[in-house]
């Protein structure tokens, strides 16, 4: 299994921590109150060449519904091209959010890499990350 790098400073909120501490009734929302405006991304691609039995598939849905049953699965899926696939989860932290990747089954199996990114929320329930007045 191998974890995809991704830099930081490539985000185009890098370094504006301020956008992503949204509004509240007062004119501010604290940090926690922007945590709830954070879900993590979960690309994964399969590593060339390698098969996926129908076996490991079933292991890979079981862990997906693991996660839909403990409320952390807000979507999942394949892409078209079926190079791989995206899910998004809710959880408390990046880490939190890296070992729920790297227990996906297609991880454990050396069959799929992934990447896990950060991703703030942006809708007008948030006032887009406070943009909006």
């Amino acid at each position: 299994m191998q974890k995809v790098p991704f830099k930081e400073s490539s985000s185009p909120l890098a370094g504006h921590n301020a956008l992503v501490t949204t509004i509240d009734q007062a004119g501010q929302m604290n940090a926690a109150q922007a945590e709830d405006w954070v879900r993590y991304v979960i690309t994964i691609t399969r590593r060339p060449g390698m098969d996926r039995p129908l076996e490991l598939i079933k292991a890979h849905v079981a862990h997906l519904r693991r996660l839909d049953g403990a409320g952390r699965l807000v979507l999942a899926g394949p892409f078209d091209d079926g190079a791989g696939g995206m899910v998004i989860i809710r959880a408390e932290s990046a880490e939190e959010a890296e070992a729920l990747a790297a227990a996906d089954p297609f991880v454990q199996a050396g069959v799929y890499d992934y990447q896990v990114r950060k991703w703030h929320l942006s809708c007008e329930a948030n006032k887009h990350m406070g943009i909006v007045e």
